[in-house]
């Protein structure tokens, strides 16, 4: 047992590397880039690129602020506030750094279709976790699954050559994302440059299509991050690493680090399932202490 539990903990550090950059336990190859520059070949780069975790244990932090102002509202009965444009803003600044540098990751990835499997067993103990919690609304189909999801078309897509992964091709990802993104309100387009989409897709909506950007009206979730339209912004990363040369790593750039917010990105996924646990338990006992003490008044 021992023997198959030390296996099953090798092939975890070797492809679920959530933190992203260059995982320790590859001795293989990524794809980042040819030893003479040019992208989309074989090249053997090692080590972590301590920018993306800079990025991660910076978006950490906004998201943790996020989640503690959210967790205060919902307690009060006031979460009506975070729907402002303000917080959707502030919302989708930590999301979409999350998505794009997990694409960017899914280019050095020697297996991302086993990396997409791990991700929903973790997006599956979410949804379970934050059903039995009953707090907010269950998770379904959030930035985990999201993750997971895309993981497993890129490996597809790398294995069978199915897309070049060229800037040329990046700038249309950009704009399929900017384009759909209003896909699961049933509009396309942006903000306030959207139109409702014709009668005639409306039929999308209602055949259990939530997962991938279609969602029912009575459909809910408390995080939802269907593929239509972040899987496009999620490639769009794939396709930025992919086409960067190797040699582009070794600018000055890439090295820059904070040493307390790159070992928050280093652990960005832990970070993530376990600040809501503590914000929770932390807003409850501070409530609590200051019930004792007006009662005490």
């Amino acid at each position: 047992m021992s023997k198959i539990f030390a296996s099953f903990k090798t092939y975890v550090a070797k492809y679920f590397d959530y933190t992203g950059g260059f995982s320790p336990h590859q001795k293989k190859a990524e794809t980042v880039g040819s030893k003479n520059g040019s992208p989309g070949q074989m090249a053997s780069l090692r080590g972590r690129v301590s920018l993306f975790d800079l990025i991660r244990g910076l978006a950490l932090l906004s998201m943790i602020a996020y989640h503690g102002l959210y967790d205060c509202s919902l307690l009060r009965g006031n979460p009506a506030a975070f729907s402002s444009l303000p917080y959707v803003a502030w919302e989708a600044s930590i999301a979409w750094t999350f998505i794009f540098i997990a694409g960017w990751m899914s280019s050095f990835s020697s297996n991302n279709i086993f990396r997409g499997i791990l991700f929903f067993l973790v997006a599956l103990l979410i949804f379970i976790a934050t059903s039995i919690a009953d707090i907010d609304t269950p998770i379904s189909f959030g930035i985990i699954y999201l993750i997971g999801a895309s993981s497993l078309i890129v490996g597809v897509i790398k294995r069978y050559s199915c897309a070049p992964l060229k800037w040329p091709v990046a700038c249309v990802f950009l704009l399929l994302f900017l384009l759909l993104y209003s896909i699961p309100a049933g509009k396309i387009g942006i903000g306030s440059l959207s139109v409702p989409l014709p009668p005639l897709f409306s039929g999308l909506y209602e055949n259990g299509l939530a997962f991938l950007g279609f969602p029912s009206k009575t459909f809910a979730s408390g995080d939802y991050f269907p593929l239509i339209p972040f899987f496009f912004l999620f490639f769009l990363g794939t396709i930025c690493g992919a086409s960067l040369s190797r040699a582009n790593y070794k600018r000055k750039i890439f090295s820059i680090e904070c040493k307390p917010l790159n070992w928050l990105g280093r652990h960005s996924l832990a970070v993530y399932l376990m600040h809501q646990p503590i914000l929770l338990l932390l807003i409850f006992a501070l409530s609590a202490c200051l019930n004792g003490l007006n009662v005490a008044a």
